[in-house]
């Protein structure tokens, strides 16, 4: 007499999201098993006490095990297991358009999530040129021409893309004129006296 032996196994693996995955909890147990409770994430997955959990599956499989208890007169036995969940692009850190001044730096940052491994790509719209292939990209002294539109995409290959633009603004400065290129007039007036004041001077 012990507690249940528990294998769970997990069909087909990997799998596209959106597909139906089979979970099969397989119990040896003396005394006999007395119920099975799932549960997702840590969440008890309700309406579900047999040994088989059909279900269609997103990403949130990927991170969240689906988990299995079964028990029996003496307690129970919990195991659980992730699913390999092919998934396209999913934003984790929108980035944000910028304003700043000629001769400052711009740095953008965008994140996603993918399975299988994803890779990112920075470009200017309208531009061939990759700018960079991770989450930031930094612009040194930006000139006016570096004002536009920015493209950050993610590929997971053969799964799917995403991307999102963001504008960059670029503000202008006013240029200090030196004292070189300066003309400097100075007027020097008298006032005119009083005449009584005049008078006495004359005399």
């Amino acid at each position: 007499m012990d507690l249940p032996i528990v294998n769970l196994t997990v069909e087909p693996q990997p799998v596209l999201e959106g597909n139906l995955v089979k979970f099969h909890c397989a119990a040896k147990a003396n005394p006999p098993v007395i119920y099975y409770r799932w549960a997702k994430g840590g969440n008890t997955i309700p309406d579900m006490s047999s040994d088989t959990y059909e279900v269609v599956v997103d990403h949130s499989f990927f991170t969240e095990p689906v988990s299995c208890e079964v028990t029996n007169a003496l307690g129970n036995t919990n195991i659980s297991r992730n699913v390999d969940v092919y998934f396209g692009p999913r934003m984790a850190a929108e980035p944000q358009s910028l304003q700043v001044d000629l001769g400052s730096d711009a740095i953008f940052n965008c994140a996603w999530t993918g399975n299988p491994s994803l890779t990112i790509v920075w470009m200017k719209r309208g531009s061939g040129v990759v700018l960079s292939n991770k989450n930031t990209l930094t612009l040194k002294a930006v000139k006016q021409e570096d004002a536009g539109k920015y493209m950050c995409r993610a590929v997971v290959p053969r799964v799917g893309a995403g991307e999102k633009e963001v504008s960059l603004t670029v503000n202008g400065k006013y240029n200090a004129v030196s004292c070189a290129e300066c003309e400097w007039r100075f007027v020097c007036s008298t006032p005119d006296l009083p005449k009584s004041y005049s008078e006495e001077e004359a005399s």
